[in-house]
């Protein structure tokens, strides 16, 4: 019980210690200084800030979207088609590199 006021009493001569100082005044044109170099740093022209912008978001997904589906239009196109080889191309190889078309 003794401890508990001794507690209250230091925590009361503590919060008194406190009403007697005054508040801190800023430099003259502090904060006005202060966000003209935050809005400075926001508006830093970079690659990021430029993709971060929703147009040129929504045209580069809109060009991948459209590289992609012409890639799949492309592979299924040339997927169902046969491969046509030329006959002899075997042995035209084998000849340019002096092979013989048994040892291919």
């Amino acid at each position: 019980m003794n401890d508990r006021k001794r507690i209250e009493q230091q925590v009361e001569e503590t919060l008194a210690s406190l009403d007697g100082l005054q508040g801190v005044e800023a430099p003259a044109f502090f904060y006005t200084r202060l966000q003209a170099r935050m809005e400075g740093r926001q508006q830093a022209p970079g690659f990021w800030n430029l993709l971060t912008r929703p147009a040129v978001s929504l045209v580069t997904v809109s060009l991948l979207l459209i590289l992609n589906i012409t890639a799949i239009t492309l592979y299924v196109r040339t997927g169902k088609e046969p491969v046509k080889q030329e006959k002899g191309s075997l042995q035209s190889f084998a000849e340019e590199f002096n092979f013989s078309t048994s040892s291919l």
